[in-house]
């Protein structure tokens, strides 16, 4: 017997039921075949218990009584509007002074002399420093 050629034999101490790892296949009469379900898949499901009826809701409110969102809105819109300035006001503060250090230090960079580095650090020293910190410590607390 040549080893290529394709066999339907199984080896001797192997039945066909091993080679199937997983739920037992019953074949159809047309050709298809399908899985059986195990059987506690097969249980019937249990039904809820019965629930006494929903109790009935409360009529809404008048149409009248309701505050309109533009109502709301127009009575917060100081507070968001004086909020986002804050958080602009110090962005733009930072924005400025890194940009005038980053143009200071540039200027340095062309010639450096000593008493020009000692300018650039003292600037970046009193100016941007302190102003990263208050940015830092606004936007740590919310």
């Amino acid at each position: 017997m040549d080893p290529s050629s394709p066999t339907n034999e199984l080896p001797p101490g192997v039945e066909e039921s091993e080679l199937v790892d997983g739920p037992p296949v019953a074949p159809f009469s047309n050709g298809k075949a399908a899985f059986l379900a195990p059987d506690e898949l097969l249980k019937p499901v249990p039904r809820p218990p019965e629930q006494p009826p929903p109790r009935p809701q409360p009529p809404p409110p008048p149409l009248a009584a309701m505050v309109s969102s533009r109502e709301v809105v127009r009575r917060e819109y100081p507070d968001v509007l004086a909020m986002a300035l804050d958080v602009l006001a110090i962005r733009l503060h930072v924005l400025v002074a890194l940009v005038a250090s980053c143009g200071v230090w540039v200027y340095t960079s062309m010639d450096p002399q000593p008493w020009r580095i000692l300018a650039a650090a003292s600037f970046s020293a009193l100016t941007l420093l302190p102003l990263m910190l208050l940015w830092w410590r606004v936007e740590r607390q919310g």
